[in-house]
């Protein structure tokens, strides 16, 4: 946030010099922290290898975001350095209404199949989740990858290694449509003081989180800009 701020400050050609000096991960943390329009000034004049080397680092629905705003030459030169499997992963994300939950949901959150015991969990939290934007929630899924609960990691932590994880499972969790609108979405976490709520699609699949942080952006954009400027 330090690092957006004194960005923010330079000109044009002083912050692309300052900014092509970080690593990708300083540099995608940082540019998450900037105004949309400083990003958007800064993915258009950094070459698209870097920029795809970036946001390899960054959250999902921060790429979605800030890709919606590039030109349409330069994502496609983006996506150029890209694993298929990441492109199609933002395109689904760029699919959705700007007014609905898919606009706001971030990818990257722990999953685990049903069949699983605590201790296997957690070693897979360790060895494969490092990427996830919020590791308090472990969703839970059938063999269809539909929703069935969540376990939180605190229960898992306490938990002996061998306990089932159906045993440990939350079945009656609040969720949002992909199609929801935003509003309702901020509403949810209001009522029950969330941070993160999952995203699932009309046959219960499910496809994303939102954090409590996307949701209050999306809903009060000048809050964010008053603490960016």
């Amino acid at each position: 946030a330090d690092l957006a701020e004194i960005l923010a400050d330079l000109g044009n050609d002083e912050r692309i010099t300052f900014f092509r000096t970080f690593d990708n991960s300083t540099a995608a943390r940082t540019l998450q922290e900037m105004p949309m329009t400083i990003q958007v000034q800064l993915a258009e004049n950094i070459n698209a290898k870097r920029v795809a080397d970036i946001i390899n680092e960054m959250q999902m629905d921060e790429v979605a975001d800030l890709l919606a705003k590039l030109s349409h030459a330069k994502v496609m030169e983006i996506f150029s350095f890209l694993p298929p499997a990441i492109v199609e992963e933002i395109k689904d994300l760029l699919k959705h209404s700007w007014h609905g939950a898919g606009s706001l949901m971030n990818t990257e959150f722990i999953a685990v199949n049903k069949n699983l015991v605590a201790g296997d969990v957690l070693n897979k939290i360790q060895s494969e989740f490092s990427g996830a934007e919020s590791i308090y929630y472990v969703y839970i899924l059938d063999d269809d990858e539909t929703l069935l609960g969540m376990a939180t990691l605190r229960e898992l932590l306490m938990a002996q290694p061998a306990t089932p994880l159906l045993e440990l499972m939350h079945e009656n969790i609040v969720k949002v449509d992909v199609e929801e609108n935003v509003k309702n979405v901020a509403r949810v976490f209001f009522k029950y003081d969330f941070s993160v709520v999952p995203v699932v699609d009309d046959t219960n699949r499910l496809l994303g989180i939102i954090s409590m942080k996307d949701a209050l952006e999306a809903i009060f954009p000048e809050m964010k800009e008053d603490v960016e400027g």
